[in-house]
């Protein structure tokens, strides 16, 4: 048999499972928030937890066709498949085309909304959505964004994600953020409106449902009673936002399914449990597409916002100046490099990898802990030494569009 025999062909809103409307929907959105440097720098996670998780989310979802992973850090995922044979290449194919491997939000990173500069959020949105479809096709393309950590939510970023053609935004922090559930008028100069959801309580699980390392595990002597309370907080979910009979569960954490089978074990045991003793519900392994085309079937209309959430920790906007100068600096001269490229006509084949690089380490500074300054010293110094190899690749880019653009005045 084929690798490929039997794919459904379905994927996007179309590989979302069924919703019941008589019942409440209960969608279980398994995902790790993995930050692109923090306590570590970016190296540091990637080698100690994020190739462990991906590589095992891989594996675990092989496993049971129903079950589904929302992957958001693109400069994570991009370092993982660079080392992966052809044949796990072609596994991570194979489950992005039936909608079990899901891309949300599509970036490099999940980017600060206050001190990142619109036009590094644009280029990191840009650098991850590019990979997905150069390596996935337009089946892969991130539908609803995920600005789950950020210190605060703008109104740049909606009307941002409206313009790039996102269905749906998912916030979770501001100052006085209310919960619920709203279209969110970012910019009627530029009439962008985009559906927004609120967390129920941050990204993770409810207590008592981490399953990391199998705490917290379902057994057969707690199961209907952890299954039951489960079920009751996402009864007040659904309550607290206007009984939709649709409620979103995020099913994760920080740097969480380094251990993936003991999450998608446990969560079985309570989906098992669900559909034996609660006929009211239906709960399902789903992803933020299916949560959003679930709530859009249902023709309802919501409230409008034009409120901005941003002012939530005032002191990162002036937290290590030196590190946001070099960051505006790196990205001035990035900008400058692919411009003069351009204009001296250089061969792509010899400015790629310096633009790459450049274009890379600016992205990563938009990292809600990278320009904010929120990261311990031995962190941030790693941010500089990225911006200082960034600056001196764009650097090499400007000097050989120099060069040619001499030679060429030489020849006149």
């Amino acid at each position: 048999l084929s690798l490929w025999d039997g794919v459904s062909g379905k994927c996007g809103y179309d590989a979302c499972p069924q919703s019941d409307p008589k019942k409440l929907n209960i969608h279980l959105i398994a995902h790790s928030h993995d930050d692109v440097g923090w306590l570590k720098t970016a190296d540091g996670y990637y080698d100690d937890s994020v190739h462990l998780i991906i590589t095992n989310v891989v594996k675990e979802l092989e496993k049971n066709a129903e079950r589904k992973f929302t992957q958001v850090e693109i400069y994570f995922f991009k370092r993982w498949w660079s080392v992966q044979t052809d044949e796990r290449r072609d596994v991570v194919r194979k489950l992005v085309a039936e909608g079990r491997l899901v891309f949300t939000n599509g970036g490099w990173t999940v980017n600060d909304e206050g001190a990142a500069h619109y036009n590094n959020i644009i280029d990191q949105m840009t650098l991850g959505l590019k990979f997905i479809n150069q390596t996935f096709g337009q089946c892969a393309h991130p539908k609803v964004s995920w600005q789950i950590d950020p210190f605060g939510a703008s109104l740049e970023m909606p009307s941002l994600y409206a313009q790039m053609g996102f269905d749906a935004h998912v916030v979770n922090r501001g100052p006085s953020i209310d919960k619920g559930e709203y279209i969110w008028d970012a910019s009627r100069d530029l009439n962008t409106k985009i559906f927004t959801t609120v967390l129920h309580a941050h990204y993770e699980p409810p207590k008592g449902y981490d399953f990391e390392n199998n705490n917290n595990s379902i057994t057969d002597q707690n199961v209907e009673q952890k299954v039951r309370e489960f079920i009751d907080i996402a009864k007040n979910y659904s309550k607290d936002y206007g009984n939709t009979n649709q409620v979103l569960m995020t099913m994760g954490m920080d740097f969480r399914y380094r251990t993936a089978n003991t999450w998608f074990e446990n969560m079985e045991r309570m989906l098992k449990e669900a559909k034996a003793r609660h006929p009211e519900v239906n709960m399902m392994y789903s992803t933020p597409n299916c949560y959003i085309k679930a709530l859009n079937g249902l023709n309802r209309t919501f409230a409008e916002r034009s409120v901005d959430y941003l002012s939530y920790w005032v002191g990162y906007y002036s937290n290590r100046p030196a590190l946001k100068y070099q960051d505006r600096i790196t990205n001035n001269i990035l900008q400058a490099s692919k411009q003069l490229s351009v204009l001296a006509r250089l061969d792509p084949l010899n400015t790629r990898a310096y633009v790459d690089e450049a274009s890379n380490e600016v992205a990563v500074m938009t990292h809600h802990d990278a320009i904010t300054g929120t990261s311990p010293q031995a962190t941030a110094d790693d941010y500089t030494s990225r911006l200082q190899s960034g600056y001196a690749a764009s650097k090499r880019v400007i000097q050989k569009a120099f060069e040619y653009l001499k030679s060429k005045d030489e020849k006149k």
